[in-house]
């Protein structure tokens, strides 16, 4: 199963043209919602919903953005910025509830910073849960992402990175041409979706085509997600078995040690998060699974068993020994897992 929606900076929709390309798009791809930037007039939901098959209509406090939804859908607004509009979104057409950011950023860089600010603040609250940020974020990522101008804009590529970095999100890429703005010679890429490390635990695959510019000069976002069946994310716990290994506190060194440009609690997540993170990879590499650990360690006892029998020399009996020692290490945090998932319980 799959989900789609559109985020479109539509400048404008109040031009019956502009209703009927958006009608258009709708009807093709079966949109149960569609976010708009810049409709340039106020939010008339009863009109615009019923002109274009909706059924519910929200904006954020500077009218700047708009979302209309079909009834099976269910919006609640968690953050109202100026910039911005943070929502929660829980369906029967979902394995689990979302979280989705609609951003229509300032044309300045330094109004951008609040944007920004709300942005990394958003993030910890994210922390474990399915996170996509799209819209028209005024700015993009790299010098080749623009065409038809040398205006150094650097500082503010070095923003937005640092804002994408800073709250741990991915570019979700795209199809389609490249640039999702043009006027006159220039062309930018200025509109793209992102997406934390959860979100992937929702969809196997999220794509996002740069449709053609139509009575705007935004392309429209068409982003198309692929379901992933629901797998309980478990928990994060430190495991006994960790504390046993010799490497295990030069791990979480490194992983604290590395500078977050960051001061106060918001470094001090950071942190954590990196420390989890790191911990869980290290976890998967160095133990892998507990028990077949002990069956791979069994199996390497009875072979330097078997050689050793059949010629016992120092050299075969030292690496019995070895081998029966990896063996009782790897029966010791097997029995280690068990206890603490029974106090877990």
């Amino acid at each position: 199963m799959s989900i789609k929606f559109l985020t479109w900076n539509v400048r404008g929709i109040a031009n019956p043209g502009s209703q009927r390309h958006l009608h258009a798009l709708i009807s093709r791809h079966k949109l149960p919602f569609v976010a708009l930037l810049e409709p340039m007039t106020l939010p008339d939901f009863s009109f615009y919903c019923r002109r274009l098959g909706f059924d519910d209509g929200l904006s954020n406090c500077s009218n700047h953005i708009w979302i209309m939804s079909a009834a099976r859908l269910h919006f609640d607004i968690l953050v109202d910025h100026a910039q911005l509009l943070h929502c929660r979104l829980a369906s029967a057409l979902l394995p689990q509830p979302i979280y989705l950011t609609f951003v229509y950023a300032k044309c300045d860089r330094v109004a951008r910073y609040v944007l920004w600010d709300t942005l990394s603040e958003i993030a910890i609250s994210m922390e474990g849960l399915s996170w996509l940020v799209s819209g028209d974020f005024n700015i993009f990522l790299h010098d080749h992402e623009r065409i038809g101008s040398i205006t150094d804009r650097s500082d503010e590529m070095l923003d937005f990175a640092y804002m994408i970095a800073d709250c741990e999100l991915f570019d979700a890429g795209c199809e389609g041409p490249i640039f999702t703005w043009a006027r006159g010679g220039l062309q930018e890429r200025l509109d793209r979706a992102l997406y934390n490390e959860q979100w992937v635990d929702v969809f196997t695959s999220s794509v996002v085509t740069h449709l053609s510019r139509v009575r705007s000069d935004h392309a429209p976002l068409l982003i198309s997600c692929q379901f992933v069946p629901h797998v309980p994310r478990s928990s994060f716990r430190c495991q006994h078995m960790w504390i046993r290994h010799h490497n295990f506190l030069q791990v979480v060194k490194e992983a604290w040690g590395y500078s977050t440009g960051c001061f106060g609690m918001r470094s001090l997540q950071n942190k954590l998060n990196r420390v989890k993170r790191r911990l869980k990879i290290w976890n998967h590499q160095t133990f892998g699974n507990v028990f077949d650990r002990v069956r791979l360690a069994d199996e390497a006892v009875s072979v330097a068993q078997a050689i050793y029998d059949s010629d016992p020399s120092p050299t075969h009996r030292a690496e019995l020994y070895r081998c029966v020692a990896e063996y009782e290490l790897r029966l010791k945090m097997e029995e280690d897992f068990w206890r603490q998932k029974a106090v877990v319980k």
